[in-house]
């Protein structure tokens, strides 16, 4: 009898073993997530460093998992990539092109070393696009700071999720495209 409890726990053992080696993680940056096609799109994190803004193309799609618990914070999707306020532009995901784009900016304003509880941020929902003024406001977590600045007109018409940094999953799957489980590392920090 122990020895038939035994073989079970040693045969259990080694299955959970064999399932994990074949688990695989991508690490990336939320393009879309649309529950209602039940779908994550994301461009996968090149050094997996959440302060790294090396996200390699192509994007890559998973379903979401069955189980709605298999998602621990639903990630909030977005089309900006970096914002480089020293060479004065912005990358964006192009999802008409499946392309990256670096749209030149004029910076107005920078107010830095911002935190998330910080009355200028608090409550509020990013960007702020001001279409008379041709302004776009953004925060960014990552680097601590507000940022305001002009585009060209054609770029302020675009959807407000093009300017905003989507969150950094995890995304653990044993098939590939099957997202077996999501975590939200942005959300997580």
């Amino acid at each position: 009898m122990a020895r038939q409890l035994f073989t079970g726990a040693l045969l259990a053992v080694l299955i959970c073993i064999a399932s994990a080696a074949l688990a695989e993680t991508q690490q990336g940056r939320t393009i879309v997530f649309d529950q209602n096609a039940k779908t994550i799109l994301i461009l996968p994190n090149k050094s997996g460093d959440m302060k790294s803004t090396d996200y390699v193309l192509p994007a890559v799609s998973y379903a979401l998992p069955d189980d709605a618990a298999a998602i621990d914070i639903p990630p909030v999707a977005g089309g900006r990539m970096r914002l480089d306020l020293e060479k004065s532009f912005v990358r964006i995901y192009n999802p008409a092109t499946a392309a990256y784009e670096e749209i030149p900016i004029k910076i107005l304003e920078i107010v830095k070393d911002l935190t998330a509880e910080h009355e200028m941020v608090k409550g509020k929902s990013f960007p702020i696009i001001d279409k008379e003024k041709k302004t776009i406001m953004e925060w960014s977590p990552r680097q601590g700071l507000v940022a305001t600045f002009t585009a060209d007109d054609k770029y302020l018409e675009m959807p407000p999720n093009t300017w905003v940094a989507g969150n950094e999953v995890l995304i653990h799957y044993t098939t590939p495209g099957k997202a077996d489980r999501i975590e939200n590392l942005t959300k997580k920090k």
